[in-house]
Parts: C-alpha cells; structure tokens; sequence
C-alpha cells in the first residue's frame, strides 16, 4: 500500500492524503461502548489484539499556498505511545510530491494531540526549530492556550517541543471559528474530541471537501454517531458534532477526509439507521 494517496479533486483543487504511519489501540479502549458482537464487526485485530488506525495527513495548493492540515506524530523517541509502530514517514512522502519543509506555506493542526502536532518542529544542533520554517502555523486560539498550559504540558512532556515553540516563533496564527486561510480554505470549529477541535473546509468549483482531523476515528463511529473512545474528550457534544456535520455532508455530498481510518481515508456519507453509512472513494489515478 502506498502512504501517499492519488488524487482528489473539489473543484480545481488536487487534494492528497499522506501517511506518517500506523498506530495499533485496543478495541475496547477505541470503542467502549460497544457490544462484543459489535467489536467483531467492526474491528478485527491482529495476533497483538489491537486494531489498527492510520496516521495521515492532508496537503494541497490554493490561492499560491502549500497548505499541510495536521503534522502526524513525527519520530522523536520520547514521543513514543502504547501501540505506536511505523511512524514518522511525513517528510519523506512529502519529499515523493516534490514538497520540502521550505515550500509549504501554511500548516493547520486540526488540534493538539501528539499524533497531529508531531512534525510541528524538529531537534537539531542542542535546539527546537520549526520544520516548516516559512509557514503560518494555524491553531483554534482556545486549543492553544488551554494544551500551553503548565498542567497540560505537565500531562504531555512532548507539547513543549510541539506546541510551546510556536507561541514565541512569529508563526503561529490564533484561529478563530470561520477563519479563512485562502478564499477557498475555511477552519471552523467542531468541539467534542477535544474543546478547540476544528475541521477543514475547502471549496472550489462548488464542491466541497472536509477534513475531518479526530471527529471520527473509524467508520463505526459514523454508522454509531453516540460512540466515543476513551481519548474523547466531551462525548455528547461530538455526537452532536458529529450528527450536525454527517448530516450536512450527506445532503450536500461533500468529500470527508480523515486523519485514522484505513489509509487514504477518503469517502463520502448516506443516511443509515440511527447515523451514516461510509463510502470509500477511491483516488483519481494519473
């Protein structure tokens, strides 16, 4: 399988997934809530049982600008997390379509968990630098303040190398709810999985695509909108995210582009039962 997907397009807008690599969690840690006949359906799991969720990435052009949504978990070694293996691939697939750290122009982390901040910056010479070091960092301005604080960095060690460097960078971009990156790039908020969680909108040619960073991590999660993991932060209000967005996407067919379902991840939404059945779209080749 390749870690970097083939083309999507919304309007005039090439749309790519990249992988950083894999993770491997636990069922029933990903999917407490569910029956043991429902854990069979929906997550079969390897001689480890754990299941396994991709950790992807989402790069593009519009209006002049390399624009990379989420950074993967990067390969820092005091990083490292229960059921982390292959990772830290980002740069590399990045490198494959032509894209140094140089070029990008703006980096969106949906929020700042270790697994989509991961590649924010890099270590070298005794210091913490930017990996893309001409780029505007964007983060929802309540997601920032409230993982900067001292009990969070406390909780999370590695958020001082991640996220504590762009306070002081000139980078960082405080977003709010409906920023707009480029005309056809909008952040807007999507509390649940954490507080200042967010998803990207991009629109071009009257089509629209989202990424939808943590707001699901499986497809069980769409066919079962009231599931939370138990790294969820608020599990009623994203089910009601959730149930707001799919149902949107649904009856305007957007493109859903995820950060952990089976790599690349790309697929749209239909009414289903109590919640939306995924369907996987398979990239444009050539």
């Amino acid at each position: 399988m390749s870690d970097i997907s083939g083309k999507y397009y919304v309007g005039s807008l090439e749309l790519r997934t990249v992988a950083d690599g894999n993770s491997r969690v636990s069922p029933s840690r990903m999917f407490p809530n569910a029956a043991e006949e429902e854990l069979r359906r929906w997550a079969p799991v390897g001689a480890d049982g754990l299941m396994a969720l991709s950790i992807s990435s989402l790069v593009f052009r519009s209006h002049g600008k390399t624009i990379l949504v989420d950074t993967g978990l990067g390969k820092r070694t005091d990083r490292s997390r229960a059921g982390v293996r292959d990772v830290g691939h980002l740069i590399d697939n990045l490198g494959r379509l032509g894209i140094s750290p140089e070029t990008v122009d703006v980096v969106i982390n949906t929020h700042a968990h270790f697994d989509h901040v991961g590649w924010n910056t890099v270590d070298h010479d005794d210091h913490t630098h930017l990996t893309f070091p001409n780029a505007t960092y964007y983060l929802l301005d309540e997601e920032y303040e409230h993982y900067t604080k001292p009990e969070q960095i406390a909780a999370d060690p590695s958020l001082e190398q991640t996220l504590v460097p762009l306070g002081g960078s000139g980078h960082l971009e405080l977003a709010k709810d409906g920023t707009m990156v480029t005309p056809e790039v909008r952040i807007f908020r999507s509390p649940g999985h954490t507080a200042g969680h967010i998803c990207v909108a991009i629109t071009s040619g009257g089509q629209t695509a989202v990424f939808l960073g943590d707001l699901t991590h499986h497809p069980a999660e769409m066919a079962n909108p009231e599931w939370a993991a138990a790294f969820d932060a608020l599990p009623q209000q994203l089910a009601e995210t959730r149930r707001k967005l799919m149902r949107e996407a649904a009856e305007r067919d957007f493109l859903l582009l995820t950060a952990h379902h089976a790599f690349p991840g790309v697929g749209k939404v239909a009414p289903s039962g109590n919640g939306y059945a995924w369907r996987a779209v398979a990239p444009v080749e050539g």
